[in-house]
């Protein structure tokens, strides 16, 4: 990982533009997170699982004030609006620039003009043709699916095989901490779902007794 961070290379910016904005996250700046998130999707079609972080950080800034005494019915019912409206707009920022390649891609390769020209590898020069390339011909055309599955035999559980192991065992460490930590981002998480349905019974309750 080392030489992929220190090189030239996507890694060592998408990485930057990941911990930048979970710094923005932690100043509480929604969507300048949102768009340096963004900003790394531009880079690794990955960056698109970092909006678990916006939707994280919204979801528990919306629970500590559910769990606000003095906070109102009509107060509450507004702030889960806007903070629903937040993570569908977060979301479809960060994922974006992902969406832009695949319908730019799309309209490009899958809508034959006459006389446009494609590489033909096998006679290394470049040809007309009129049949659609295989990626296209799918109900949903998707071309990054299509080159990782082809040129990079990327797929789910693809990399799971018996001459894998020794790669496993060597990521394990990190696999160990990084299960962990999510482990008790959930069990806080969980946590504080319990305090906040809590806090709106008895205020709810409170609130009945008074009227």
């Amino acid at each position: 990982a080392n030489v992929f961070l220190s090189s030239i290379y996507t890694e060592s910016p998408f990485a930057a533009c990941t911990l930048g904005g979970l710094f923005l996250l932690q100043l509480g700046r929604v969507g300048s997170a949102a768009l340096v998130f963004a900003l790394g999707t531009c880079l690794r079609a990955n960056g698109i699982l970092n909006s678990g972080f916006v939707i994280y950080h919204i979801l528990v800034t919306l629970l500590q004030e559910i769990k606000h005494p003095k906070t109102c019915f009509s107060h509450l019912t507004c702030r889960c609006f806007k903070a629903l409206f937040a993570i569908v707009l977060s979301v479809a920022l960060v994922a974006s620039p992902y969406v832009a390649m695949q319908i730019y891609a799309t309209s490009r390769e899958c809508n034959l003009d006459e006389g446009q020209c494609y590489v033909n590898s096998a006679e290394n020069n470049c040809s007309v043709s009129k049949d659609l390339p295989i990626w296209c011909q799918e109900r949903l055309p998707h071309v990054y699916a299509y080159v990782q599955s082809k040129y990079w035999s990327n797929g789910l559980f693809r990399y799971w095989q018996l001459r894998q192991l020794p790669n496993f065992l060597l990521a394990l460490p990190a696999l160990f901490l990084s299960g962990l930590g999510v482990g008790f981002i959930l069990r806080d998480f969980s946590e504080e779902v319990c305090r906040s349905s809590h806090s709106s019974i008895v205020h709810s309750m409170s609130g009945s007794g008074r009227s």
